[in-house]
């Protein structure tokens, strides 16, 4: 302990490259090789002090190691103490740096080596048929802690997108002129978050044109300012990392994590919910929604074979976290219109999700849900949706007004302890 203690409060005084060698190999021996849980907690300690003092960014791969090493830590205290300190810490180091260096180890670094963790053991949990065996209680925890970590490392790529806003947005969301964040350098607090969230919203506009025409100018795509700015002017890497690459990793845990871990279930909420607190609503009503919607088995997805097994499963795992975490954030009424769609539109064709009665069910059945025509994962998505007081009440009023239209084919879940029934 005490040489830990020795070198956090050296960190302050010492050159940085011996903050960035000596130092932090001196925590890093102590992290990997200490059996007493009380010198792994002062090093955690310790190398929070190390990180206050700025070590050199090359060392970021190191660090980002000890971090997921001690947020697993076999004893409670280290892990809680890492994710809780350690953690908010890294990342704000990490937007010290210089630049979008600091940014990019964040986004293409440290959150997928977040989720390649809680991948692997998801993945392992994952049965050939489709269907997940139970998760062994350690690796639930580990599951549980690694998603915990991912809520608070996801927030801070807003922060990196809104240190870089280039020039070309700055102005199209009347943030001013200026390279990287000079545009946004006179507003503070609640106006830099607008101004933030303006430009992100001209980035889903530029992004979709170009998506659609495939040219980076013209009507619609920007104001004529941004439309006409060079390629380097208009470069965003964390607003295209929140369109892209932070999407499909995220959709790719929700698929993966199974509806009876109800602890793993609800710390992915954390994190969706965090991504699209992150992101805004512009970006989760044009990207986010539209790619959850795919990954959720909803659209099918034309680019590849459709597997119905693996359709099945993420109805079953991605559609209730996509109601409950996505929707609720995206503009207007998704909400109400993607489970409009659910309960109402016909049964075009199977990959959308919708069935018929089957034969041997009387229509008549009020107590069968079979009879409303509506697919079992229908009814836990809603089931699971109405658990979570911001999407139960516009779930439910959706339901009492679908209610009085003859056509409708619905079932009101009217709370945890009661029997679905069909309308």
């Amino acid at each position: 302990m005490l040489v830990a203690e020795t070198c956090g409060r050296l960190a302050p005084v010492l050159g940085v490259g011996l903050r960035s060698s000596l130092l932090l190999t001196m925590l890093q021996q102590q992290a990997e090789t200490d059996a007493e849980a009380a010198v792994r907690l002062c090093v955690v300690r310790n190398l929070r002090a190390l990180l206050d003092a700025d070590p050199d960014v090359s060392k970021s791969h190191a660090i980002e190691k000890l971090l997921l090493d001690l947020s697993l830590d076999v004893a409670d205290e280290v892990s809680e103490a890492a994710v809780a300190t350690l953690a908010p810490a890294t990342v704000a180091w990490l937007l010290r740096v210089g630049g979008d260096v600091g940014g990019a180890r964040l986004r293409d670094a440290l959150v997928p080596a977040v989720c390649a963790k809680v991948s692997a053991v998801l993945s392992a949990a994952s049965m050939a048929d489709g269907s997940h065996r139970p998760l062994t209680e350690d690796d639930s925890w580990r599951v549980h802690t690694l998603l915990r970590l991912l809520a608070c490392l996801v927030p801070a790529v807003r922060l990196t997108a809104r240190a870089s806003v280039p020039r070309a947005f700055a102005c199209a969301s009347g943030g001013g002129g200026g390279e990287g964040a000079e545009g946004a350098e006179g507003a503070e607090g609640a106006d830099e978050e607008a101004a933030t969230t303006s430009a992100l919203a001209s980035y889903v506009k530029k992004r979709a044109f170009e998506d659609a025409s495939g040219d980076a100018s013209g009507p619609g795509a920007l104001s004529a300012s941004a439309a006409s700015s060079s390629s380097s002017e208009t470069s965003w890497p964390a607003a295209k990392w929140l369109c892209g690459d932070g999407i499909a990793l995220l959709a790719s845990l929700a698929v993966k994590t199974p509806p009876r871990e109800e602890s793993a279930r609800r710390a992915m909420l954390g994190v969706l919910r965090a991504f699209c607190e992150a992101a805004g609503e512009d970006v989760v009503t044009d990207v986010a929604a539209p790619a959850f919607a795919v990954a959720s088995g909803l659209v099918e997805d034309t680019s590849a074979d459709v597997d119905e097994r693996a359709v099945q499963n993420a109805r079953a795992t991605a559609l209730p976290l996509f109601l409950v975490a996505v929707l609720p954030r995206a503009r207007g009424d998704a909400l109400e219109r993607r489970v409009k769609s659910l309960l109402v539109d016909p049964p075009v064709d199977p990959a959308r999700g919708f069935v018929d009665p089957p034969s041997d069910v009387d229509p008549s059945d009020v107590d069968n849900p079979a009879a409303a025509g509506v697919p079992e994962y229908v009814l836990a998505a809603l089931k699971f949706a109405t658990t979570f007081e911001r999407a139960r009440g516009r779930v439910l009023k959706l339901l009492g007004t679908l209610a009085g239209e003859k056509s409708a084919r619905c079932v009101l879940y009217t709370g945890p302890h009661t029997t679905p029934s069909a309308w």
